[in-house]
């Protein structure tokens, strides 16, 4: 079968024959509809990959944002647990502490007469000094300030407990409640 070729004055014909397969003989025959549904097609194609690609892409970066946003989320609540726990172990520690102190004071009253004679002897120079003290501890404690020889009022404070005194001058406040020091204690502990 020999091909025959028919001339066009547009070149890009020549590139669209096709050979029909009929009674024609073989005749190579332009045909424009098929050429438009193939360059439709083809046109159809690429945009249905480009539109798939986009929209993967934007479902891709919308879920790299909800998986960003969800890891900062567990961060943050890993961070709040973690700080919670922090302060709770040092509220329960205080806790603890402040029992084992107390038992303390009642099992070995003399660490009291110790830590309000230190305590004294720090404003031994400031006039008017008052020494509240809770009523379990006050006789003790006088005996303790007559043996320094400080002119030292010894109040008995009912709202005190075992082991707990304050020191009141002209000057300064001195703490010495068990509690008070606790709190500091834990207060310093949270801020670290």
């Amino acid at each position: 079968m020999n091909p025959k070729v028919i001339r066009c004055k547009d070149p890009q014909q020549y590139l669209t024959i096709r050979q029909t397969s009929g009674n024609d003989g073989g005749l190579l025959v332009y045909d424009p509809i098929a050429e438009a549904e193939k360059h439709a097609f083809e046109r159809g194609l690429l945009e249905g990959e480009r539109n798939a690609r986009q929209l993967f892409e934007s479902k891709a970066e919308a879920a790299a944002r909800k998986y960003d946003q969800g890891i900062a989320e567990m961060a943050g609540a890993y961070r709040s647990l973690v700080s919670a726990a922090e302060r709770n172990a040092v509220q329960l520690a205080m806790a603890i502490a402040r029992k084992v102190i107390q038992r303390e004071f009642h099992i070995e009253p003399r660490d009291i007469a110790a830590r309000v004679t230190q305590a004294l002897e720090s404003v031994r120079t400031h006039p008017s000094i008052v020494l509240r003290v809770s009523v379990q501890d006050a006789a003790r404690l006088r005996e303790t300030v007559d043996q320094m020889s400080l002119s030292v009022v010894v109040n008995e404070d009912p709202s005190m407990k075992q082991g707990d005194f304050v020191i009141d001058t002209s000057r300064t406040h001195l703490d010495g409640r068990i509690t008070s020091q606790l709190e500091q204690i834990q207060k310093d502990f949270l801020e670290e």
